[in-house]
């Protein structure tokens, strides 16, 4: 998400050939809500508030549908395929 609420980072579909890979990161914008949270180029987002993201399109709906300024948000992804939760809240 960007300062205005709007999507800060571009999307890569999922590996097939990585089991627990949903969503790859392959860009984050510089000051960005995404940047904020910590979220970093090939962070895989496994999960959002704990609801399971499955794919570039339901990431989406689900950031333009469920969240809201002001929210606190937990994502849930992998990086070097260690598990990690990142908050951040989107203003």
């Amino acid at each position: 998400m960007s300062q205005s609420g709007r999507s800060s980072f571009a999307l890569s579909p999922s590996s097939p050939s990585r089991a627990d890979t949903r969503v790859i990161l392959v860009q984050i914008e510089k000051d960005s809500v995404a940047e904020q949270a910590g979220l970093q180029v090939e962070d895989v987002i496994v999960a959002i508030n704990g609801t399971s993201i499955e794919n570039t399109t339901h990431l989406r709906k689900y950031l333009y549908s469920e969240i809201n300024m002001g929210d606190e948000v937990e994502f849930k992804v992998y990086r070097d395929g260690q598990p990690l939760q990142l908050r951040v809240i989107f203003e």
